[in-house]
């Protein structure tokens, strides 16, 4: 052996040494990120979940286009779970995976608190999967921040899904004339003008298709949208008496509650007259917060119950507007006759002239 191969071995063991090293850092690197992807895929999955829940009845479409999020994320937990050979957790992400496949969902985003504890319950095998990787890179430094962030996002999704007083079903209060229309597939055609001034005011009525009596399940007989400047701001419900027979204002209430939350008040109390051809009602429950309230009223012959809806900010100009239209209603009210007057008479003499013109050429006497 020569004195180079002598002298090149300390430096070749040094470089093995450090290769050596170098790749277990490597690979603690790449296990760190994968820990960190996994982690996210949870954490996202997680965050979709509390949307899932706090649109539960404000965007039902916007909720089942959040479902995508956890059912990928569950059915990849589900492949590494298997992989992994850990079969029990495997099941729980499965559970998850069939409860919020698109294609075929279980959630049905109903008035059922049933449904938003699940789908709550639903986030139990993702959290668990954040807890078992507690070895994180740099984009997750404290487990317990992230648990405490997770447990509040699910919180305040439930908070607004059981307090959310924006709509009612899919319709949603500051929404425009069009976007009713298509909701309740109607033709803006048949879009009432009420008054034009001082404000634009604007109605639409919506009865559900009548399906036929031993197949009728809608609660609903009519939904009148009142729109103003081209804002929905109120919201009326007429439920068909039929469908609410034998239920008592208690009854009534639980439902809506299971829906708005507690209500603020069960006060009866005199509303205000539709008009005056309307009966007489009672205000038996109100729900609201300081944008929206929500009142359930009881005309006593029947008895029927109505459920109306408002937004506060624009209440009282609309109101103050369809007074002030209404006066300058019957201000106009002789200058508009008259102008009809003349109208219908400039038609029936065209008619007139129009028929002349044919019928004197040929008339023979």
């Amino acid at each position: 052996m020569s004195h180079l191969d002598v002298a090149a071995s300390p430096a070749r063991a040094v470089d093995e040494a450090l290769w050596t090293k170098w790749l277990q850092r490597g690979k603690r690197d790449e296990e760190r990120r994968d820990k960190d992807i996994w982690r996210i895929v949870a954490m996202v999955s997680i965050v979709a979940l509390a949307v899932i829940v706090g649109t539960w009845n404000v965007r039902p479409a916007y909720g089942a286009m959040a479902a995508w999020v956890p059912f990928l994320g569950a059915f990849a937990w589900f492949l590494k779970t298997v992989a992994n050979k850990r079969f029990f957790i495997a099941a729980q992400f499965a559970g998850v995976a069939v409860l919020h496949n698109p294609m075929y969902p279980l959630i049905t985003f109903e008035a059922d608190s049933a449904q938003r504890m699940v789908v709550v319950m639903c986030a139990i095998p993702f959290v668990f999967a954040l807890q078992a990787s507690r070895r994180a890179g740099p984009v997750f430094q404290s487990s317990r921040f992230l648990m405490a962030a997770v447990a509040f996002s699910l919180v305040l999704g439930g908070s607004a899904s059981a307090a959310d007083l924006s709509s009612y079903r899919e319709y949603m209060l500051g929404s425009s004339p069009a976007v009713i229309a298509q909701q309740t597939k109607s033709e803006l055609a048949t879009l009432k003008v009420l008054h034009t001034r001082p404000a634009l005011i604007q109605s639409l009525a919506w009865r559900p298709p009548y399906v036929g009596w031993t197949e009728k399940a809608e609660t609903v007989q009519q939904i009148s949208f009142v729109f103003y400047q081209s804002e929905l701001y109120h919201i009326a419900v007429t439920y068909d008496r039929y469908q609410t027979e034998g239920m008592t204002v208690s009854d009534m209430t639980q439902a809506l509650s299971a829906v708005y939350g507690k209500p603020a008040s069960t006060a009866r109390v005199q509303a205000s007259s539709r008009d005056s051809y309307s009966e007489p009602e009672e205000v038996v429950a109100t729900w609201e917060d300081a944008r929206y309230r929500f009142e359930l009223l009881l005309a006593p012959t029947g008895p029927s119950y109505r459920l109306t809806g408002v937004m506060k900010k624009w209440e009282k100009a609309a109101a103050a507007a369809i007074v002030e239209g209404e006066r300058l209603d019957v201000l106009e009210a002789p200058k508009r006759d008259a102008a009809r007057a003349l109208e219908m008479e400039a038609t029936r003499k065209d008619k007139s002239d129009k028929a002349r013109t044919v019928n004197k050429p040929r008339f023979k006497p």
